[in-house]
């Protein structure tokens, strides 16, 4: 049976990018329906060694991406260590941690199987996104926000990757889309030694292959 991903990819509608650049890569792939994780994501990859991969098309669960279904995907996969994810997250509401109440609006979500590079993230956004809650605890993440499974294709990479999840308002502001950006762009450029690149042997998957590379 078809993977709904391959259906996205293959769509017409749909537009795909990829730029190898450096061992650490970034990525959006629900650009159409997080507005601005796009913007951030070509803005990161421009301002430092990051390598880039992006769709606009329709939604699909970051566990449910295969990069096999994609040369795009599967080229940045095969090339880079790991990946930062830019999503946007959209709940509302509040949540009480260590006795004080957390605006969820206001909450950027930093998590995945890369703890290192998580943790690394999260601490220069909590430098400079003024007025926001950098939330690293998986405790209070919310499940479906977690970039903890192995089934998420942040996770797929060699050393894991890190998702970051974006409040609506934060996206809808272009000064903090740049403050957002230029932390991603900083700590790439400052770990990019410590993540190599592959040799680009320009693999293509066979439909039977599927299933056992994904």
């Amino acid at each position: 049976m078809a993977n709904k991903y391959e259906y996205v990819v293959n769509d017409p509608n749909t537009k795909e990018y990829s730029a190898k650049k450096g061992g650490i890569a970034v990525l959006s792939y629900h650009g159409k329906t997080e507005k601005g994780t796009k913007e951030i994501a070509e803005k990161a990859s421009k301002a430092s060694e990051a390598s880039l991969y992006t769709l606009h098309g329709a939604r699909v669960a970051s566990t449910g991406i295969t990069h096999t279904h994609s040369d795009h995907l599967s080229g940045i996969k095969d090339y880079a260590e790991t990946a930062v994810a830019i999503h946007g997250q959209h709940k509302k509401g509040f949540y009480e941690r260590n006795g004080k109440t957390i605006d969820i609006s206001k909450t950027v979500y930093v998590s995945g199987g890369n703890s290192n590079l998580s943790k690394k993230i999260a601490a220069e956004l909590k430098g400079k996104l003024d007025g926001y809650h950098i939330e690293t605890d998986s405790r209070y993440i919310p499940k479906h926000l977690k970039g903890e499974s192995d089934y998420n294709i942040i996770n797929k990479f060699d050393k894991k990757g890190v998702q970051i999840e974006i409040p609506l308002e934060a996206r809808k502001s272009k000064k903090h889309r740049d403050i957002i950006t230029k932390c991603i762009a900083d700590v790439v450029n400052k770990e990019s030694d410590n993540y190599s690149t592959k040799p680009i042997d320009n693999k293509e998957y066979k439909p039977n292959e599927y299933k056992k590379a994904a």
